[in-house]
């Protein structure tokens, strides 16, 4: 595979999956990569051979972008990166390649939900603690008017 034809399939896995603001910047990043380590004094084989396949690695960049790698384009009408962005879990799998029995299973939880979930375990945390003090009042209370009243006793009875 040349510079180019990787460079093609990148950017048609790219475009594929409709993340047209994605392609010129990895486009030049890639580019740029494989000059500088030529000029080093590698060959553009070799390089490529590091870098892998272009479509393993044009997913790569969609999940990080928040894109949904599923063949479709995503939809988003005011240009954010990735409209699968918003879902809160989503699991995917992709075996790679036909000669290739590798398995790759990508699971994603947003942060947003993390912190709900850590909001409603806070609050939950907070309700059982004050459960717990407004059913032990009564108790504690009684417990201690009984010792006050038993340490008033006494003192009366040892007079």
């Amino acid at each position: 595979m040349s510079k180019q034809q990787f460079l093609d399939e990148l950017a048609a896995r790219l475009r594929e999956e409709g993340a047209e603001l994605l392609v010129a910047e990895n486009l030049n990043f890639y580019r740029s990569y494989i000059e500088e380590e030529v000029a080093k004094g590698r060959s553009e084989e070799e390089v490529l051979a590091e870098l892998g396949n272009p479509a393993l690695i044009a997913r790569s960049i969609l999940d990080a972008a928040g894109f949904q790698v599923d063949g479709m384009p995503d939809r988003n009408p005011e240009g954010d990166l990735g409209a699968g962005a918003s879902k809160h879990y989503r699991e995917q799998s992709e075996t790679l390649g036909e000669e290739s029995d590798i398995h790759i299973k990508v699971q994603r939880f947003n942060s947003w939900l993390l912190g709900l979930l850590f909001l409603l375990f806070a609050l939950l945390l907070i309700l059982a603690i004050a459960g717990l003090i407004i059913w032990a009042a009564p108790v504690i209370f009684a417990l201690l008017a009984f010792r006050f009243v038993y340490q008033a006793l006494s003192e009366l009875f040892r007079r």
